[in-house]
């Protein structure tokens, strides 16, 4: 008779799996800001400093109900904590476009300025437009190479603006 020896499976490293997390995380924010780029990105920012309160609140709180045992393990989980919160927003603001399903709102606004925004490999195209809302400060908006030479400033710009499943605006590509 023969007896099988059950061998453990080996343990994942839990660096590893936040690491992915993370990682997935981050991947859906970019997606997210480029299939839905929110029109005021102060709104969405407020998302995610709040978002990132309550997971530094969170694992503060552990840290103190621990009584600071194996200090660095609990700070390598505020870490996490504060880095989840970039996870979030990206999940946030793929479902508000997501799940989107109200009549957009066409609306024709001025464009204030022009800045052409240079990082390593990369530049982008940045316009300032008129507040979508009729009032308060303007909204900046990324656009394509090809909006931002075929408009100039003072001239008006056609945008489909949609108002979001969770309340954060977002507006779909001006095309030239």
């Amino acid at each position: 008779m023969y007896h099988q020896a059950t061998v453990p499976a080996p343990e994942v490293n839990s660096t590893l799996r936040w690491g992915v997390a993370v990682f997935v995380g981050m991947v859906l924010l970019f997606v997210a800001d480029a299939k839905y780029p929110p029109i005021a990105e102060n709104d969405v920012f407020g998302l995610c400093v709040a978002l990132m309160l309550a997971n530094c609140g969170l694992a503060l709180g552990v840290l103190w109900v621990r009584g600071m045992r194996d200090r660095a393990a609990q700070w390598k989980k505020l870490v996490m904590a504060i880095t989840l919160a970039s996870c979030a927003q990206g999940i946030c603001v793929y479902l508000n476009g997501r799940w989107d399903r109200a009549q957009a709102i066409s609306k024709s606004l001025t464009i204030q300025e022009k800045r052409v925004i240079r990082g390593g490999r990369s530049t982008a195209y940045e316009i300032t437009i008129e507040s979508w809302r009729g009032q308060g400060q303007a909204d900046r908006l990324t656009v394509s190479h090809e909006v931002f030479q075929n408009h100039q400033i003072g001239e008006r710009l056609a945008l489909r603006i949609h108002p979001g499943a969770l309340g954060l605006a977002w507006y779909e590509h001006p095309r030239q």
